[in-house]
């Protein structure tokens, strides 16, 4: 099974290449492609780094996978859930980041080719970044939980802190948004959760929070200070 976006293109050989490189060990091929703008003039290729495991080297992007990327076996895909539509926002990050949990590197193909063409849109994704929308938001928050539970499961501190600062990002930009019920939301979520790391942490977190929450106002200060705060 592969999905592809409708503004991107397929080049030849898109499926036939990857079939090619199934083996019975396969869960998927992945295949590399290039970016271009609206008018398909070339501006950059992917980038395949493996530094470490699948989906830790899929959160720092040093891996650049997307939908067109995966032909997926179907029979590793049975009895999953696949896209969620509850989300607004983080689908494809939400859905790769569950398939590829405790998947090795040998349970997948990479292919460098450059198979098709993502059409990004760099002036459109910069001015939707500068809006504050409280559904994509909430989605991206759900994600991110979900992603700090398995970073701890995996033990790596590194995906740890890198996770725990995009949630501490969410609080305080959601403080400035007047986005009180999600900052509640990612506060319930993120202190249970780095319990289980740093107990110290997760009853500053608390009290900090809830504070700011009492009297509806960010702050800078405490903003930085959990920013700074060693986990480890």
């Amino acid at each position: 099974m592969n999905w592809f976006d409708s503004d991107d293109i397929m080049l030849e050989n898109f499926i036939s290449d990857k079939i090619s490189k199934f083996r019975q060990e396969h869960k998927m091929v992945i295949c590399s492609g290039n970016f271009v703008d609206f008018k398909l003039n070339f501006i950059d290729s992917f980038n395949f780094n493996k530094k470490s495991y699948l989906l830790k080297d899929f959160l720092f992007y040093n891996m650049h996978i997307f939908t067109p990327s995966i032909l997926f076996r179907r029979s590793f895909l049975a009895n999953k859930n696949l896209f969620l539509s509850n989300l607004s926002r983080g689908q494809e990050l939400e859905l790769f980041s569950r398939l590829f949990y405790k998947l090795e590197y040998k349970d997948v193909e990479i292919i460098d080719s450059k198979l098709f063409l993502y059409r990004f849109h760099d002036s459109s994704m910069n001015e939707k970044d500068k809006l504050y929308n409280k559904k994509f938001k909430e989605s991206l928050s759900y994600v991110y939980i979900e992603n700090l539970k398995r970073s701890i499961f995996l033990k790596d501190r590194e995906l740890i802190i890198f996770i725990y600062l995009k949630l501490i990002d969410f609080i305080f930009r959601g403080m400035e948004n007047e986005h009180f019920s999600n900052v509640e939301y990612i506060l319930k979520n993120l202190r249970r959760n780095i319990y289980k790391v740093n107990k110290l942490l997760s009853i500053e977190l608390f009290i900090f929070i809830k504070l700011l929450l009492l009297i509806k106002r960010g702050s800078y200060s405490i903003e930085k200070k959990f920013r700074k705060y060693e986990l480890f």
